[in-house]
């Protein structure tokens, strides 16, 4: 639990960031921590030991992982905005230094790390309230990564260091406030949802689902055939064939041979291929001359071109 000197400790620190702190040990309301009340910058929301003691616990830290989070995110699409969850992946940060209570330039997160190449991370404890628009403004400017970590629904009277362990795994408690991850996680969800939208789907309609017609058998045998297929990948790896060669190597193969080949590159498992790849495309589009079974040229085309990356021609595609 708490450490009893904590509110000494609390006392020295006020002292040496010039905001000196009370500590408010009632009978009645949750103890807490406030800066005196003669400081005119203070901030006026009281710091209950929970607060204070997971900011202490964090700025001891040289290390510390950010579990993946979700964002909701409003996109453009086409000129349609779509509302929709983005995930940014896990993240391990290792540290130079770590201090509670920094001040910048107008805002003082509760705790700052620094990386060795100077980047600086500012991590927020939300108990009270969340960061509001004006500090958020004010984290922008001055760090280039900040996250915010909820503790709001722990009580206010402090939890055990082991318990500390077990919250900051958990993803629902952080928010991203500055991380170009997420604009990055943004981005590919829009160029997959404007692929989507595009001659991969079926009318215009995010929701609908595009007319397929699998090939179980084919599918069954391009699977038995991934283990040759990542031979096979290996020995034109070791050959460094040029793209035309290879074009050319691929093209000599069999159907579900060419396939496999596709899947293995793709990590993609033949028999759940996404119902992207093997959909028939809409009669007005031009790529529909392509009449083949599209689990046969499908899968082998994004092998190439990828999702999203850039738009190809028919010819190409054959």
């Amino acid at each position: 639990m708490i450490d009893p000197n904590h509110c000494e400790k609390q006392q020295c620190r006020g002292r040496l960031v010039g905001r000196l702190l009370q500590a408010h040990l009632g009978p009645q309301k949750a103890w807490h921590f406030q800066h005196h009340v003669e400081d005119a910058k203070c901030n006026p929301q009281p710091m209950t030991l929970l607060h204070a003691f997971v900011r202490d616990e964090l700025a001891t830290r040289k290390s510390l992982r950010i579990p993946a989070v979700k964002v909701l995110s409003e996109l453009d699409v086409f000129d349609v905005k779509v509302v929709e969850f983005v995930t940014v992946p896990a993240e391990e940060h290792v540290f130079k230094s770590a201090t509670a209570e920094l001040r910048g330039e107008g805002v003082q997160p509760d705790v700052v790390f620094e990386h060795d190449n100077g980047v600086k991370l500012a991590l927020e404890v939300r108990y009270s309230h969340a960061v509001d628009e004006e500090k958020l403004a004010r984290l922008k400017t001055n760090y280039q990564a900040a996250v915010e970590f909820d503790v709001s629904d722990l009580p206010a009277s402090g939890i055990s260091r082991e318990q500390l362990e077990l919250v900051l795994a958990q993803s629902r408690r952080w928010t991203w406030l500055v991380n170009w991850n997420v604009r990055h996680a943004e981005t590919r969800a829009r160029l997959r949802l404007e692929w989507a939208k595009t001659v991969w789907r079926a009318g215009s309609s995010f929701n609908k689902s595009p007319e397929v017609r699998q090939a179980v058998q084919k599918l069954k045998q391009a699977k038995k055939r991934l283990l040759w297929a990542e031979t096979a990948l290996t020995s034109i790896k070791h050959k460094a064939l040029g793209a035309d060669d290879a074009a050319l190597w691929l093209g000599e193969q069999h159907k579900a041979d060419r396939v496999a080949i596709a899947c293995a590159v793709l990590r993609l498992d033949p028999e759940r291929l996404p119902a992207f790849m093997q959909q028939f495309l809409p009669k007005d589009k031009p790529v529909a001359a392509l009449g083949h079974h599209p689990y046969s040229w499908q899968p082998p085309v994004f092998m190439k071109f990828g999702v999203g990356r850039r738009n190809f021609t028919p010819h190409e595609a054959a």
